[in-house]
């Protein structure tokens, strides 16, 4: 109750000062080249920050015209007359003042009767107070390319074959249309893949997202937004690809959307077979021996995701629609994995261990969004409610059989084991946001509610007299529950060449996490306030800066929080810590944008209780397991630029840089305090060309460098990353194939070494390869797209 009434008191104080505004005067004359006044034109006043319409008239039969308006901000106005050209000029009512305006307008070269077209570019980059816009159709990248191909050359992004990140951020969320998304991980790098980059207008890259968002996770978002076409028509896409590393993939998906006066019907299908070949490596320093580790793996990929939706126009100003999505995948994985055992000080080869595993998973999802939104009026005032229902269930069942071995290969001992665990989580929110424009101020306040329930059971059984038996010394019923409440307000002002925006959220959470077996109950209540500062100054046409400042939770992940420990060999596992506690994370950035090409920002992150895994080594067992749990503090301080050239009319490239030192203070491991410190940097550059004047023959070069750097305990190794592709357009452009190389170095190793407990890892990913995708779109382009939406419960998905 107290958060409300300071929410209230907090709009309530917004409000006061929105009635206090004055009036301002705003009024000009129009003129011709021979001094005279032009009646009967067009004057259209038009908010700076936005471009929305403000208010029209007409100029009088001596041409002078006059607004009043309630605020100080910046305004455009745009001059139209049949015998003249359109013209747009730039007026700051203070700096006005009572002074007449004269603006001078030309004649058209033609002045009779016909139709004037007048057309402008958008710079590449732009940058709003609270993100970057990147004007995709302006872009030689996004010819023939899908969406995912696009967020490779987007400012401050990064891709990989597996990941999306931004600049300073460990993870992103990505959001069609303001909806965020529910997938992660390979089925939203398929989604994105599945996507034209034709029908995407801008893509927005929000690094401290505002109060309207939820706080979970010290995450940016990353906003696509399609183009808005007219029309009731139908159309779609249907592709395929097949892609070739240690093994192969095949992958197909397609889209259909149908529009008739009021309704909307849409829906999608995506799916995918096949399997990567990673390999993993090892080597562990126990006190009688060290352990060198080698397994090789076949990592399954087959999956199926669907969504069906329809909205319906009440009128012109109420929607309401419906959304389903769902999904089932069988991720399995078969591993062999082989141990040699070596003597300590001769490195002289002791014995070996072979262990032969597979695990079975099976994964299915489902949720269904209803959302209202009404558009108040023509100001932008807007109500938007959204009800999701969100289900998760999956089954893991990992068998393994571990032999052990002399030195000379004779058999010692032999042992069969496997694990199982189940998983059922429900999720139920409900959404409501406000848009409240008044006298010049942008208000909005809503607030959100959620409850989450996860059963699982996890045990270890051992195989004996034929059989598997359940070791009740290694079972585990955890059940977890968590309910939020959140309020937010926030508020968006404009005036001269300065925007400021400020908001704050409070969130309220309850959670009682209860291990059956162990009779344990834990139970943690805390409020918590997230605030949000902007501030932006446009200081002409070609510079502009600006400063933020957030703070974020990070709050442990379902399973995290679960005891019990999973065995993937007899000397090897891991376990949760019902004892976890959120994270907490401070964020300020400073970026400057020049010329609509060029941008630079430097950024302070500071994270408290950090998350994550911690490995141990027990040398009186030979086992060596991870716990998760609050690590410490990471400090993280970076400076980045990026820009988008067009070298040429047939080169355009994209270079990013981002430089950082990475601290992180523990005393987890005890004997003090730890600091670990690590500069580092990156560099991508993606290069697209042109082959043809008629821009259906394309090529892309790219190449990425990653330094050494810090995560908590561990030293990551440099890796570099060389990829290339080609892409013909066919059949006016509705025909799009692809041919795309990655990792053609092999080169994209993920080596780290833990500085506390001498242990050395060398992974890769399988990302050598090739693909090759098809791609056709069919039916009417005009189609207006369905209307995405945000079904409010994807913060609490990406924790599973």
């Amino acid at each position: 109750m107290a958060s409300l009434r300071f929410l209230t008191v907090l709009m309530l104080v917004c409000y006061a000062g929105i009635s206090g505004a004055q009036s301002l005067h705003i009024e000009g004359i129009i003129i011709n080249k021979e001094q005279s006044g032009i009646s009967d034109a067009t004057v259209a006043l038009f908010k700076q920050t936005d471009t929305s319409l403000v208010k029209i008239t007409l100029s009088d039969s001596s041409g002078r015209f006059s607004f009043s308006v309630s605020d100080g901000m910046p305004y455009l106005l745009r001059i139209s007359h049949i015998q003249y050209k359109d013209t747009t000029v730039h007026v700051d009512p203070v700096k006005q003042g009572s002074a007449m305006m004269k603006i001078w307008v030309t004649k058209n070269a033609a002045t009779g009767l016909q139709e004037v077209v007048v057309s402008s570019r958008k710079a590449l980059i732009e940058r709003k107070i609270d993100r970057l816009v990147f004007n995709v159709e302006n872009s030689v990248s996004a010819i023939g390319a899908d969406v995912l191909e696009v967020l490779r050359k987007t400012p401050g992004v990064r891709v990989t074959n597996s990941d999306i990140s931004l600049i300073g951020k460990s993870t992103v969320n990505v959001m069609i249309n303001e909806r965020l998304q529910q997938l992660s991980g390979e089925d939203l790098l398929n989604l994105l893949r599945a996507m034209s980059a034709a029908d995407i207008s801008k893509i927005e890259v929000i690094t401290t997202p505002p109060a309207k968002y939820d706080a979970e996770g010290n995450a940016g978002l990353i906003n696509i937004v399609t183009k808005k076409n007219t029309g009731n028509y139908t159309n779609g896409s249907i592709r395929a690809s097949y892609e070739q590393h240690t093994y192969n993939i095949f992958s197909a998906g397609g889209s259909l959307n149908y529009r008739k006066k009021n309704v909307n019907i849409f829906g999608t299908v995506n799916m995918a077979k096949g399997a990567t070949g990673p390999d993993e490596s090892l080597r562990s320093e126990f006190s009688d021996g060290i352990w060198e580790r080698a397994t090789d793996r076949k990592d399954y990929r087959k999956f199926l995701q669907t969504s069906a939706g329809m909205d319906y126009n009440i009128n012109k100003r109420m929607i309401v629609g419906v959304l389903y999505t769902g999904g089932i995948s069988r991720p399995d994985i078969r591993e062999y994995i082989h141990v040699d055992i070596l003597a300590p000080g001769a490195h002289v080869l002791d014995s070996m261990l072979e262990t032969n595993a597979m695990s079975v998973n099976k994964r299915n999802n489902q949720s269904i969004n209803t959302n209202y939104l009404w558009t108040i009026d023509s100001t932008g005032k807007k109500l938007n409610l959204d009800l999701n229902y969100y289900t998760y269930n999956s089954t893991r069942n990992r068998q393994f059989r571990t032999t052990g071995f002399t030195n000379e290969g004779q058999l010692k001992y032999e042992n069969d084991q496997r694990t199982i665990a189940d998983q059922d989580i429900k999720i139920f929110s409900a959404t409501l946001n406000i848009d409240l424009p008044v006298a010049g101020i942008n208000f909005s306040a809503g607030g959100k509610i959620n409850s989450i329930r996860n059963n699982s059971s996890s045990g270890l059984e051992n195989y004996y007299e034929g059989s598997y038996h359940l070791d009740s010394s290694r079972y585990n019923h955890f059940i977890y529950n968590e309910s939020t409440q959140a309020l937010y307000v926030n508020a968006n002002y404009s005036w001269h060449k300065w925007t400021a925006q400020i908001g704050l959220r409070g969130e309220y959470t309850q959670t009682k996490g209860e291990s059956v077996v162990l009779n344990m109950v834990n139970e943690n209540n805390y409020f918590r306030l997230f605030p949000t500062v902007y501030l932006h100054h446009k200081i002409d046409s070609d510079n502009e800066l600006g400063v933020n400042y957030s703070r974020r939770i990070n709050r442990p992940g379902y399973l995290a929080m679960d005891p019990f420990r999973w065995y993937s060999t007899p000397y090897s596992y891991s376990e949760g810590n019902p004892f976890l506690k959120p994270s907490f994370a401070d964020n300020i950035e400073v970026n400057y944008l020049l010329g609509g090409k060029f941008n630079f920002s430097a950024y302070c992150n500071l994270v408290n209780g950090q998350l994550g895994q911690a490995s141990f080594l027990d040398s009186v067992n030979n086992l060596q397991f991870y716990k998760r749990d609050n690590l410490g503090k990471l400090y993280t301080y970076g400076i980045s630029c990026s820009f988008n050239l067009s070298i040429t009319k047939w080169w355009e490239t994209n270079l990013q840089a981002n430089a950082f030192l990475a601290k992180f203070s523990s005393s987890y491991y005890g004997g003090g305090a730890l600091s670990y410190e690590q500069p580092s940097f990156y560099i991508v550059t993606n290069n697209n060309f042109l082959l043809n004047k008629q821009r259906t023959l394309l090529a892309d070069l790219n190449f990425e460098y990653q330094y050494s750097s810090q995560d908590n305990f561990y030293t990551i190794r440099p890796l570099h990353v060389l990829s290339c592709g080609f892409k013909s357009l066919l059949l006016r452009k509705t025909l799009v194939l692809g041919l795309s190389c990655t990792d053609i170095l092999a080169s994209a190793r993920v080596r780290a070494d833990n500085k506390f407990n001498y242990i050395n890892t060398d992974n890769y990913y399988d990302e050598r390869g090739f693909r090759i995708t098809c791609q056709y779109k069919f039916g009417n382009s005009n189609i207006k797209n369905r209307r995405e939406r945000k079904s409010g419960v994807e913060d609490e998905i990406n924790r599973l």
